[in-house]
């Protein structure tokens, strides 16, 4: 090989691993991790802990939440330091879902009536009936579950149900 051309693979070697470690320099550069705290004005809303169904006992938590998005309904903690204590014998008026802010409106609470006769709509009318275990569906039906009433006549008087 002549002189000039072992020149030219030396020079063109050099270059490539150059080029080479520089581009691996970029790759393998560490991250520079920006730490940037932003205070916001927050409040702590009551929400349900868990999926709370018509008529069931409350779990609560606190939750953290933006002042920007706290409706005015909601239960604070700023308004109501002792909700939880306040709320412990109340029960759903209307299903929850977990994380769902507490309101006044979805509760009821004792000496209030029964959840029955809060969720009745205008115009309907509930009635107890006696039933003894022995005539009456032997434990099929359990709490929860859902029945459809399609006529009753009592005493001449018909009671639709919708």
């Amino acid at each position: 090989m002549k002189r000039a051309q072992l020149l030219g693979v030396a020079i063109a070697g050099v270059c490539g691993l150059g080029a080479f470690f520089g581009v691996m320099g970029l790759l393998n550069k560490p991250t520079r991790v920006v730490k940037e705290e932003i205070t916001t004005n927050t409040g702590q809303v009551l929400v349900a802990r868990a999926e709370i169904g018509l008529g069931q006992s409350e779990s609560f938590r606190w939750l953290d939440k933006p002042q920007d998005a706290v409706n005015p309904g909601y239960m604070q903690r700023a308004n109501h330091p002792n909700a939880m204590e306040e709320l412990r014998d109340t029960v759903a008026r209307a299903p929850m879902l977990a994380g769902e802010p507490v309101t006044a409106a979805k509760l009821v609470g004792a000496g209030e009536g029964g959840v029955l006769a809060q969720i009745l709509p205008a115009g309907m009318h509930a009635i107890s009936t006696r039933i003894k275990e022995e005539t009456g569906v032997g434990r099929l039906n359990l709490p929860n579950d859902q029945v459809d009433v399609i006529l009753t006549r009592y005493r001449g008087i018909q009671w639709h149900a919708q």
